[in-house]
């Protein structure tokens, strides 16, 4: 099964990972994005980060170490984004979750961080299958929704 990526969000978002939550659903898997405006806001936006969703293949390395990073599924989707970071200005935790999500459910297996540096946050996502992905931009709070 061949996925087209995905690039959609907005260019001139500075925003912040607050939350990344799974739940298995009737028929899909989910992963949302929480983001937030900097706060204080020196130069931050709210809004949808820039994204780019597409097909992977292992080996995966952590940006910008490039640590081996293992994540586990028998298909694989990265999705990189642009304009967001899980610390504040002042490299304060906006995000305190994990890192290594292991759900274990029917299509999504893992979501595991492959890098924050720079204002450039990459996760990958395990599958149990090939499969391809449906996207949501939601606001209030700002999220990106993404089914498997």
């Amino acid at each position: 099964m061949k996925c087209d990526p995905e690039v959609a969000g907005d260019e001139d978002v500075f925003t912040n990972l607050t939350d990344v939550r799974v739940g298995a659903h009737n028929g899909y898997d989910r992963i949302v994005f929480e983001f937030a405006a900097p706060d204080p806001n020196p130069g931050g936006k709210a809004g949808i980060p820039r994204f780019e969703i597409r097909q992977a293949k292992p080996p995966f390395s952590e940006d910008p170490s490039d640590i081996p990073i293992d994540v586990e599924g028998d298909a694989f989707a990265r999705i990189v984004f642009q304009g967001t970071s899980g610390y504040d200005f002042d490299g304060n935790a906006t995000y305190d979750g994990p890192r290594r999500i292991t759900p274990g459910f029917g299509t999504l297996t893992q979501a595991v961080e492959g890098g924050d540096f720079e204002a450039t946050m990459t996760w990958i996502l395990g599958l149990s299958r090939p499969t391809c992905w449906q996207i949501h931009a939601l606001q209030n709070p700002d999220r990106l929704v993404i089914d498997f």
